[in-house]
């Protein structure tokens, strides 16, 4: 009985060990089924963020490198004018023609000036008279002059008064310096004409008598014009006409 007994408690472990080393190989299998289920998301997750870095940084490299954006232009726009451009006047030459006048005649005591050659200057603002007389100071000694006859004729400082900015309102100046070598001759303005639109003439009658004292004359003929057509550019001409009799026209003391 225990003969028989042994052999089949045998094979009875037998089969029950083919059975464990059948089973292993399927518990292996649903292992290794269910590790590559877990290990292939893992994988699939790592590569998809690794293709999504690459890409975002590949598109700005390539867009530096080879500048495949276009920045857009840029335009300025221009500021509109609104400055109305000032109408053109045309102002009409002077017509030609005699002026209205007066003189007041300033001899001047000394000089250094020999020249005989009448000089004319155009002086249109108590600025210009003040400039004039600065300028040639050096010449006339006009601020040697000053406070000097007060009252008379020869009164400088009543003649550069005159010429203020009222009597520039209504008068414009043409001053005439002449220099003799006699006081005794005489020069006296006749007429003021204005020959072409930037020319004038001033006409003066020059008497020279038989006999004739020996002292230097330095005159200003100050040739007072009831006009305001004179402008800087105009050109002066005197024109001195020699007489054989006194002057019919006594100058303005």
């Amino acid at each position: 009985m225990r003969r028989s007994i042994i052999p089949l408690i045998l094979v009875l472990i037998l089969m029950s060990g083919c059975a464990r080393s059948e089973a292993q190989p399927a518990e292996s299998e649903t292992q290794t089924a269910e590790s590559a289920s877990q290990t292939e998301p893992a994988i699939t997750e790592v590569t998809s963020e690794t293709a999504l870095s690459q890409t975002e940084t590949a598109i700005p490299t390539q867009t530096k490198a080879f500048g495949t954006t276009v920045p857009p232009a840029t335009t300025t726009a221009l500021p509109v004018s609104t400055t109305v451009p000032p109408a053109q006047t045309t102002v009409s030459a002077p017509r030609e023609g005699a002026y209205a006048f007066s003189v007041e005649r300033f001899r001047v005591g000394t000089g250094t000036d020999d020249s005989r050659d009448p000089k004319a200057f155009i002086l249109l603002s108590p600025q210009d008279v003040a400039a004039y007389f600065e300028e040639y100071d050096d010449v006339y000694h006009f601020s040697e002059l000053r406070e000097m006859n007060p009252g008379n004729p020869r009164d400088f400082d009543r003649l550069a008064e005159k010429y203020d900015a009222d009597f520039f309102r209504t008068h414009q100046l043409i001053l005439v310096q002449i220099t003799e070598g006699s006081g005794s001759i005489t020069n006296t303005v006749k007429a003021v004409r204005r020959t072409s639109p930037h020319a004038i003439t001033v006409e003066i009658e020059r008497y020279l008598p038989q006999v004739q004292t020996c002292d230097m004359a330095y005159a200003h003929f100050f040739v007072e014009l009831e006009t305001q057509d004179l402008q800087k550019a105009d050109q002066i001409v005197v024109q001195r006409t020699e007489v054989h009799a006194p002057p019919s026209t006594v100058p303005a003391q």
